[in-house]
């Protein structure tokens, strides 16, 4: 993640792409991380990673403990009955904003998958993240240049300045023709499933 962050045709034609990355993780674990990897992260809720709590997620059919919870750091939008739990990538929110697609490869052969839809919403089988099928891998992550790309920001609130996931984060994309707005691409972190 760190090398994606830091090369300058990123900075300079997708810049919300290095700032979600940079706001990812400690530097650490950017210098680590894989771009499929933070796509695929798990939930960030607490009793998803709590065993002795019913967690829809972890173990359907047993309950959403967050429902009632402490679930500040939960979804507001894009929650259903079974789940509240929010996916924690800062780098699926650009993506999205961004209007990308992820390049699966799987035993039918390749398939793109526009980021808007990769993310499952909970709904009835929160226990599914993706709509990656068994087998299949992440081989790239497609984003289109465009001017909206190239004059994007991405925003990032959180509790603390360092490793901390946000309460809330937006992508931005703006594309201007003579002065007049012609393309506004937005995407926030707290919908996406």
């Amino acid at each position: 993640m760190s090398d994606v962050a830091d090369h300058p045709g990123v900075r300079e034609q997708f810049p919300a792409i290095a700032e979600a990355l940079l706001a990812s993780a400690s530097p650490q674990v950017r210098n680590a991380a894989s771009i499929g990897g933070n796509l695929l992260q798990r939930t960030r809720c607490t009793y998803f990673r709590d065993r002795a709590v019913p967690c829809n997620k972890r173990a359907p059919g047993t309950g959403c403990s967050a429902r009632d919870g402490d679930n500040r750091l939960h979804a507001i939008f894009g929650t259903s009955e079974h789940c509240v739990a929010t996916h924690p990538s800062d780098l699926a929110v650009a993506l999205v904003a961004l209007d990308a697609s992820v390049l699966a490869q799987g035993r039918g052969g390749e398939r793109r998958i526009p980021m808007s839809e990769f993310h499952r919403m909970p709904g009835d089988a929160p226990q599914r993240d993706t709509v990656l099928e068994p087998g299949e891998l992440i081989v790239a992550a497609l984003v289109p240049a465009s001017t909206a790309a190239a004059r994007s920001v991405y925003l990032k609130i959180r509790d603390r300045a360092s490793f901390e996931f946000a309460l809330v984060s937006v992508a931005a994309g703006l594309e201007i023709d003579d002065g007049a707005i012609r393309d506004v691409r937005l995407d926030s972190g707290r919908d996406l499933g």
